[in-house]
């Protein structure tokens, strides 16, 4: 498995869900929610596939004696694929003016997964801003600007790191000899 994979399945998963959104939403007129739904799970089981596979292989590393490291790198790496779906839906509701949360039951079990995990990072964020921007006013209260702020930085970290991934790979193609 290769870093190349994650860019080309991230790349994959966004230009899927923009299309799927595009012609379901656009052409045969379907809510938009049910293509989230559709299209979700089968990126949320691609990355557990992957998972899994990468998981295998850590273990099996492990047991043989070889590094292991790369395998968790990857791993940490993968669950930042199911992002570019995410990406992409939010990036056409928000072009349609329509909202998703409410409309698609795996997306918003997603993002409730996504915003559990970033509680704890955005109430630190918080505390810190409140302590620097207001002399610790518990008035002011920063957590869910914090947590839009660790979402998008989300996404971003995704699409760098498929877009790194693909420069790499394409660089370390071009740096190889030819064989005739």
């Amino acid at each position: 498995m290769t870093f190349k994979t994650f860019g080309w399945l991230w790349l994959a998963g966004f230009a899927l869900a923009l299309a799927a959104a595009l012609g379901a939403g656009v052409v045969l007129h379907m809510p938009l929610g049910k293509v989230v739904n559709v299209l979700l799970a089968v990126g949320l089981l691609i990355t557990v596939l992957m998972e899994i596979y990468l998981a295998v292989g850590f273990v099996t590393a492990l047991i043989g004696g070889r590094p292991a490291t790369g395998y968790l790198g990857q791993m940490l790496l993968f669950l930042f694929l199911i992002s570019s779906m995410l990406l992409a839906f939010n990036g056409f509701a928000y072009m349609r003016g329509e909202q998703l949360s409410g409309t698609s039951s795996v997306y918003d079990g997603v993002m409730g997964g996504l915003g559990r995990v970033l509680k704890v990072p955005a109430q630190i964020i918080s505390a810190g801003l409140v302590i620097v921007l207001n002399g610790g006013s518990a008035y002011v209260n920063y957590v869910a600007k914090a947590k839009d702020f660790l979402e998008a930085a989300y996404y971003l970290f995704g699409l760098i790191a498929a877009l790194a991934a693909l420069r790499g790979a394409r660089k370390k193609e071009r740096s190889q000899p030819l064989a005739l």
